[in-house]
């Protein structure tokens, strides 16, 4: 990867080993199974920020990998303090912007959150907030304006052997990347580690969502 994070992504130890990142699927809630990538996306965000970049987060965010129980605790709690939630539609990104913006403002982290960069910026910002040791929580936007067809974009895995195999396809949800390059954005999503065409990124947008909401969180520099 070109521009990628300077440390290990969070990882929770769930059945199985550790993972990637959270995973929406292993919470105890149903509506955060349903529709908490949001949640999951902006409290990996905080716990990096914890370990990596000195604020001062929650006490579980510095054992790694984080308990299972101990991080569905705090996504529960994340999500009713700060990202009200309405099911079955989750969280849109002006939401998770004020949500992410409102715990950096109260556990004195200087930065501030803005959902939405300008089409053409996309990939310079993504690479900026990289460059600047940042998770990027990014969205594959849903359908629009017919928001019940299914056109999704696909995700895939990568061998040993630098192979890329489709492995999985979405639509309406929030990930997070974790790195770049000419071809290929690395992602953390239920769990695992990913990776989205770049090419197919951009076409899914254009053809079945709109920036508004296939768009990314930035993160800017705020003064205390």
């Amino acid at each position: 990867m070109i521009h990628e994070l300077k440390h290990p992504y969070p990882s929770v130890l769930y059945d199985g080993g550790p993972s990637y990142g959270g995973s929406q699927l292993r919470c105890s809630r149903w509506d955060l199974r349903k529709c908490g990538c949001g949640v999951i996306a902006l409290l990996d965000l905080i716990v990096y920020l914890t370990r990596h970049h000195g604020c001062r987060g929650p006490e579980a965010a510095d054992r790694d990998p984080i308990p299972a129980a101990d991080y569905d605790r705090l996504a529960d709690q994340l999500q009713r303090r700060y990202l009200p939630m309405l099911p079955p539609v989750g969280i849109n990104g002006l939401t998770l912007a004020a949500g992410a913006d409102l715990w950096f403002r109260f556990h004195h982290v200087p930065l501030h959150a803005r959902w939405g960069v300008q089409g053409k910026r996309f990939w310079s910002a993504m690479e900026d907030l990289l460059d600047r040791d940042l998770p990027v929580i990014f969205s594959i936007g849903p359908n629009f304006p017919f928001v019940w067809q299914q056109h999704k974009l696909p995700l895939y895995r990568k061998s040993a052997s630098g192979v890329y195999t489709a492995v999985s396809r979405v639509k309406a949800h929030y990930i997070t990347a974790t790195g770049l390059d000419e071809n290929w954005i690395r992602i953390s999503s239920w769990g695992r580690e990913y990776y989205i065409h770049r090419g197919e990124y951009e076409a899914y947008g254009k053809a079945h969502s709109i920036s508004l909401i296939h768009n990314l969180l930035w993160l800017g520099e705020r003064n205390l």
